[in-house]
């Protein structure tokens, strides 16, 4: 998935605070299915979101995630 697509989704759905946005990988897959209809595995999305997310905590396989505005 192309990076502006990821983050249109994000910000689309994601609860915000303020500076960043805060959601799942679990959260994430079904918006893919939802909005693009593109299936993807929790692994393939932690793997996606990765590059340009902040990972919060130590769950597996369902990741917590932080997108930051810059």
């Amino acid at each position: 998935m192309e990076i502006d697509k990821a983050i249109g989704l994000i910000e689309a759905h994601g609860v915000f605070h303020g500076d960043h946005y805060s959601f799942n990988s679990d959260e994430f897959v079904q918006w893919c299915q939802e909005d693009t209809h593109q299936t993807l595995s929790l692994e393939q999305a932690n793997h996606e979101l990765a590059p340009f997310c902040i990972r919060v905590g130590y769950a597996e396989p369902v990741r917590s995630w932080r997108y930051y505005l810059t």
